[in-house]
């Protein structure tokens, strides 16, 4: 069943949507028309769209406790957390290289009042290898690469 119309762009430029969260009533997509590259909210209920952000070239996202996870394609490729009830945009990761895949676990029980705790996955395909950005140490670290796990190019992760 179709919800909502969603941008594309046209001669063989980047397209999309390129990603797709949900997270109660609403998905959350990559759009990557050229130009106009953005997070859409889509009620799911209503079809009603809104723009989250502006984005550059993102790959991949998840959601969860208010906020949505993005790997950006452009620049050198880039973790951004995007706050959804202001639009506010974080660097948490950049240097990626390929970034196709990110995955959200939150978990963890979290001591910090109205923090987040847990962790963010993100699969820099260039790289072969997936790293976890931890919230609240505001770290990362190598979870899996070539030597442990023979990767080639991974472009989707999933937290179960």
């Amino acid at each position: 069943t179709k919800v909502a119309g969603l941008r594309s762009s046209t001669g063989g430029d980047e397209g999309g949507p390129h990603g797709l969260a949900i997270e109660g009533d609403n998905a959350f997509v990559c759009e990557c028309p050229a130009g106009a590259a953005a997070l859409t909210q889509v009620n799911l209920d209503n079809g009603t769209k809104t723009q989250i952000v502006p984005l550059n070239s993102p790959s991949g996202c998840a959601v969860g406790s208010g906020y949505a996870f993005v790997v950006e394609q452009g620049r050198s490729g880039q973790l951004v957390q995007v706050e959804l009830a202001t639009g506010s945009k974080t660097i948490l990761m950049d240097e990626l290289r390929g970034p196709m895949g990110v995955a959200l676990d939150l978990t963890r029980p979290c001591s910090r009042p109205n923090g987040l705790c847990g962790s963010v996955y993100v699969a820099p395909r260039m790289k072969n290898e997936v790293l976890k950005y931890d919230l609240e140490r505001r770290a990362w670290d190598i979870f899996a690469d070539s030597e442990k796990v023979p990767f080639n190019s991974p472009i989707g992760l999933a937290v179960v």
